[in-house]
């Protein structure tokens, strides 16, 4: 087997196996996912969203979300 063909399945085994670690990888999902803050998320009733310019407000009523 010339040098430049085993080369060449070195670099192909070597993409593969960079390739399956990476969907591995992307694959598993967190059991839980760390909070942002430390507050109760129980005791929040109002959350102002301020993006490009605008201002989106939040409240919650009967447990739901509405603007």
């Amino acid at each position: 087997m010339s040098p430049v063909i085993r080369a060449n399945w070195f670099l192909l085994t070597l993409a593969v196996l960079m390739g399956l670690t990476l969907y591995a990888h992307y694959r598993q999902q967190p059991d839980s996912y760390l909070p942002i803050t430390d507050l109760d998320s129980s005791h929040v009733q109002r959350l102002e969203i301020h993006h490009q310019g605008k201002i989106t407000i939040l409240q919650r009523k009967d447990g739901n979300w509405v603007d």
